[in-house]
């Protein structure tokens, strides 16, 4: 009875709270920094695969660089763990 008790509170906790962040699969997120107005500003999109964060990474960066070459200044993909952000990567 007491092992239900506690798979039920287990349970209730995570139907309100959602899973914890440190047991989510990794995502990334396409980070390109890029020069508005002379200050630095940075593009970051939404959680995708690696292969397709490094497709937008690039993608937005020759974006930025195609109308005026150097506007864009640095590409990477950020490793996250739900909000929690671990790394750069390439």
């Amino acid at each position: 009875m007491r092992g239900l008790m506690i798979i039920a509170a287990i349970a209730a906790y995570l139907w309100v709270f959602g899973t914890p962040s440190f047991l989510s699969p990794y995502t990334y997120r396409a980070e390109v920094g890029y020069y508005n107005g002379g200050a630095q500003a940075w593009y970051v999109g939404n959680d995708t695969s690696f292969d397709s964060c490094i497709s937008e990474a690039q993608a937005m960066f020759n974006s930025y660089n195609t109308p005026k070459p150097n506007r864009a200044f640095s590409w990477a993909c950020r490793k996250m763990q739900g909000e929690s952000f671990l790394e750069r990567v390439r």
